[in-house]
């Protein structure tokens, strides 16, 4: 049992004001991405591939050559870096972001944005930007783009709060717009996302190793439970 869990809406200048909840975010952020079952432990700086804890610490893997000259890999997600990235992120319009607080500590946070059909071409190869353009004439979408709870806490509701959070914002600000977002296909958010209304569509073209595309047609049809 979690003791007087609370959920809150957040912005740059609560991040600012409470360094040790922006400390605890970005560590958190990469904790959740480092292990199962996104494996970003570690990164080749040409391709962007990801390489799992096993692969380096127990295969010994620590370079990349897919499509291009070896390369040494990184560390795929540092908590400085994050912090910027959160930031940046936060910073934008069209940006909403929730933390879900214990007394002690984070326990989670989710994220969307609104994102334009600009970057959806920078990020994803023309079969899916078809998709997604033959299904609404608008601009621009809310895309659902974080989630991750602290794995000591799953299984107690806390990623249904955040991802509740995040429709309710989509429906009541955006209801008109279509709604994407990536996920991994043995994710433990993904039946969340599959009960809030979305349905997968694709595999993701931009990282692959199980991500998963998924669409809804309107915000105001995600559902809140």
């Amino acid at each position: 049992m979690l003791d007087k869990l609370s959920v809150i809406r957040f912005d740059p200048h609560l991040l600012r004001s409470q360094p040790k909840v922006y400390d605890q975010l970005a560590r958190l952020y990469c904790d959740v991405f480092a292990g199962e079952p996104f494996n970003e432990y570690r990164q080749c700086p040409v391709c962007n591939k990801y390489f799992s804890h096993d692969q380096v610490e127990l295969q010994g893997i620590s370079s990349c050559s897919n499509g291009h000259a070896k390369s040494p890999l990184k560390i795929a997600w540092e908590v400085e870096p994050v912090k910027v990235e959160i930031m940046d992120q936060a910073s934008e319009p069209g940006f909403c972001g929730f933390l879900a607080l214990t007394q002690e500590d984070l326990a989670g946070f989710s994220w969307a944005r609104i994102i334009t059909f600009e970057e959806l071409r920078r990020h994803w190869d023309k079969e899916i930007v078809d998709v997604v353009q033959s299904r609404t004439a608008l601009g621009e979408l809310v895309y659902f783009d974080e989630l991750g709870v602290d794995p000591k806490k799953r299984g107690l509701g806390i990623g249904r709060k955040l991802v509740s959070s995040i429709c309710k914002w989509a429906k009541d600000e955006h209801g008109e717009l279509l709604t994407l977002l990536r996920t991994h296909q043995n994710s433990p958010a993904r039946h969340l996302f599959e009960s809030a209304g979305y349905q997968k569509f694709a595999q993701d073209s931009e990282y692959g190793e199980g991500r998963i595309m998924m669409i809804l047609d309107l915000c105001k049809n995600l559902v809140i439970r």
